[in-house]
């Protein structure tokens, strides 16, 4: 019995080791859009922190996904003046869903990994984030792949708010704007925390 209590005991030693998940990374992006109107050049931009949780953990095959996700930032809002404000929220644009890439890969939070994948998939995946977050990678956006852009016809009035096509923005906002540029980079240290959050917002249906 004795022995038998000690083999057991033994064994639990290098599991213990095994129940921990991997520490959680933190990547730090930064979006900024630039539009062109009659009265100039217009740029906004907006710092995100995306906490990447691992379901590595001995119970890891229970869960539904590889990694768990948390964002905190605000939206990227640029400033038109008396025009109003264009808004880059964190949603995909369903509207714009179809891409050669799955629809979800737009949303705000899958960003870094659709931009730059992993190209080697046998690198584990806690190495791959670690090059992302410390490797600059910057990367002009396609305007078509940009997340849900929206305005508001009263700031006030969150029931007010409409979808704004990124290719026609002088439906929304009046003739001569049109949206120049979408630069979205990975910072390598990491910026003030974000003032506000954000998270899978639940939004007026912009159809």
């Amino acid at each position: 019995m004795l022995r038998r209590s000690f083999l057991v005991g033994g064994l639990g030693l290098p599991l213990a080791g095994c129940l921990e998940e991997s520490a959680p990374r933190k990547i730090w992006y930064r979006l900024t859009l630039t539009v062109e109107t009659p009265e100039g050049t217009k740029v906004g931009s907006s710092v995100v922190r995306l906490v990447v949780g691992f379901n590595d953990g001995p119970l890891g095959w229970l869960a539904a996904n590889r990694t768990r996700l948390m964002m905190k930032g605000e939206a990227t809002v640029v400033d038109l003046g008396s025009r109003g404000f264009l808004f880059c929220l964190f949603p995909a644009d369903r509207h714009r869903w179809g891409t050669n890439l799955r629809r979800m890969s737009y949303f705000q939070e899958y960003l870094p990994f659709t931009l730059f994948p992993q190209t080697d998939r046998t690198e584990p995946y806690t190495r791959y984030i670690d090059r992302l977050v410390s490797t600059h990678r910057e990367i002009d956006l396609e305007l078509k792949h940009l997340p849900l852009l929206v305005h508001f016809r009263d700031t006030n009035d969150p029931s007010s708010v409409e979808r704004v096509d990124p290719f026609d923005l002088a439906q929304k906002f009046g003739p001569g704007v049109r949206l120049g540029s979408a630069h979205f980079e990975i910072l390598k240290s990491p910026e003030p925390p974000p003032k506000g959050a954000l998270l899978h917002a639940q939004w007026p249906n912009t159809g």
